[in-house]
């Protein structure tokens, strides 16, 4: 038999609200945020696209060569033997290039949007709770995490990574002045490839969970 305490419906709602605001972010570290990642996602787009366009220019001179090798072995130049040899290697090359072409389109996948979705959740996530319906309070909750427990009528859950970061710089990310500088966020700023592993797919980088009560 559980011997867990119950805990209200209303309790849980104060509890959670803390725990929003404890996440929140002002509207003036969102501003700044959006136009950060903007640049950089802009920055790492040009590097991303040389790339790109490095590797299809080395396809295109692979599958000449191969076209080449073919043409040679029907003239006699090359024996059957040495086009089967050499048309292994290159085949080999061009598996390893459109592996290195798949593995950079798949990471042309839109985190910018999911970055300022997530940013924005922060700013809003308290006002909806607090106005919204059951729903929306539902949605909510889950955005936030997973794994919830309530132990000693306290409401736990593994919060998600960026939440758990603006928790932990909220001197920073909950400032109002409008003139904030790089220099004064650079802490929980740090850099784009950090930055975008706050939304990495679970999948492939997972949430470290951080235990959490409120």
């Amino acid at each position: 038999m559980c011997n867990q305490v119950q805990v209200g419906f209303k309790e849980l709602d104060v509890q959670i609200l803390d725990l929003l605001s404890s996440i929140s972010i002002s509207n003036a570290f969102f501003d700044w945020a959006v136009k950060w990642l903007k640049e950089c996602n802009y920055k790492r787009s040009e590097n991303q696209t040389a790339e790109i366009d490095r590797i299809n220019s080395q396809l295109k001179d692979t599958q000449k060569k191969i076209d080449n090798l073919i043409e040679m072995g029907m003239l006699g130049v090359v024996t059957p033997q040495e086009v089967k040899d050499r048309k292994e290697v290159l085949q080999n090359e061009r598996y390893q290039l459109e592996r290195d072409l798949k593995g950079l389109n798949v990471q042309t996948f839109d985190w910018l949007e999911t970055a300022i979705k997530t940013f924005n959740f922060a700013k809003n996530a308290r006002y909806h709770f607090e106005h919204g319906s059951m729903l929306d309070k539902t949605q909510i909750l889950k955005a936030l995490g997973a794994n919830f427990y309530v132990i000693d009528k306290k409401l736990c859950l593994d919060l998600l990574k960026p939440y758990f970061i603006f928790k932990e710089n909220a001197d920073i990310v909950c400032l109002e002045n409008e003139g904030c500088e790089l220099s004064s966020l650079v802490s929980v700023s740090a850099n784009v490839d950090t930055v975008k592993s706050w939304w990495a797919r679970r999948e492939s980088n997972p949430y470290p969970p951080k235990w959490t009560t409120f």
